[in-house]
């Protein structure tokens, strides 16, 4: 990507015709993407240059955000300072009286392109330190479950998953930078990581009850997190990275290749989020509470469909009553008592709601 004149000038000081410096008509997609990511960088040197400098240690320049973005993956400290959307949308508004040929070049690939900007910022989020650690760690997650972790190093394993996560998250980034989409996804990184936690979890120290339990919880803990990064990246189908590192996770755990028992997944985003509402369902026969049941689930991201299917599936099943009208919303069905119901059987049941 040339960036001559780009490093020594605030762009969004020159004449906006400057940023498509390099574009030519009709661009494929991919250099049109560039020429915006160059703008970005731009941008984001100069809104935030001083702290830049305290956060990476060194003098940077656009060119050298654009370096890091596009070989090294990203930095979540500084890219959160600008996001991807709110730029596109910012540029947008910018090349609004723009009818040449080269701006609506560049506007239409923006336009067109609105979701992956979305995604970008999603990931940036996904990786900050508070939501690394809103869920609890993997050790607080087995204690809610009863599970005993004695026989392991519990901060080994935490650390390793925390990593786990930030490298699946910069991974994913990498991919959208380089070609849109999630192939080719680049496993090295988090095939090392699989490799520490087969050491800590696959130990002939560990007895065999233990590794069991112990590698099945890991692999649902690793099924939340991809099942999470499904909903924040509003993907409706599984990419084919998620279901290779799940083959590899089964590979090197060898107790989790059935770790999970079925379920309807074309109905629930996760087990847990399915558990949860059979072990209710089984037990009720009011509308009013399957409908808020239904309603708080699918607006979590656990469960998956629209009201028509998942009444067509719940009335298929053999549980206490039938669904033949809508369910209610989430404003006429949910109550105090309701919430905190369903908030102990979650408890119980050891699900994050």
């Amino acid at each position: 990507m040339d960036f001559t004149g780009f490093d020594s000038i605030d762009a969004f000081m020159e004449p906006i015709e400057f940023r498509l410096q390099g574009l030519n008509e009709g661009a494929p997609y991919h250099n049109t993407y560039a020429i915006f990511l160059r703008n970005y960088c731009n941008r984001l040197f100069y809104n935030n240059r001083d702290s830049l400098e305290i956060v990476l240690d060194f003098f940077l320049s656009p060119s050298d955000l654009f370096k890091r973005i596009t070989e090294y993956g990203f930095e979540s400290s500084f890219l959160t300072n600008l996001s991807f959307e709110n730029f596109a949308q910012n540029e947008l508004k910018a090349f609004t009286d723009c009818s040449d040929t080269i701006s609506k070049t560049y506007t239409n690939f923006i336009y067109r392109h609105l979701a992956l900007f979305k995604k970008l910022d999603a990931l940036c989020s996904q990786i900050s330190d508070h939501n690394l650690h809103k869920d609890g760690s993997f050790s607080h997650f087995l204690r809610r479950r009863g599970i005993d972790a004695d026989e392991i190093n519990t901060t080994i394993v935490n650390n390793t998953l925390v990593d786990f996560e930030k490298v699946l998250c910069a991974e994913l980034f990498t991919c959208l930078v380089h070609s849109m989409n999630f192939d080719p996804f680049n496993h090295i990184k988090l095939l090392k990581i699989i490799k520490s936690l087969k050491l800590e979890l696959d130990s002939p120290l560990v007895l065999e009850a233990s590794k069991q339990q112990l590698q099945q919880h890991a692999m649902l803990w690793i099924q939340k997190k991809l099942d999470t990064l499904m909903y924040v990246l509003e993907l409706e189908e599984k990419p084919s990275c998620f279901v290779e590192i799940i083959q590899y996770v089964e590979k090197h755990l060898p107790f989790t290749a059935q770790s999970t028992p079925h379920f309807p997944t074309e109905i629930f985003a996760s087990y847990e989020g399915y558990l949860l509402f059979d072990t209710v369902a089984k037990g009720v026969s009011t509308h009013k509470l399957i409908s808020y049941l239904y309603r708080m689930l699918f607006e979590k991201g656990m469960i998956k469909v629209e009201d028509t299917p998942f009444r067509n599936w719940f009335n298929g099943q053999d549980y206490l009553i039938k669904i033949k009208n809508h369910t209610d919303t989430l404003a006429n069905s949910k109550t105090t008592d309701r919430e905190q119901l369903i908030g102990v059987i979650a408890g119980v049941l050891g699900v994050e709601v």
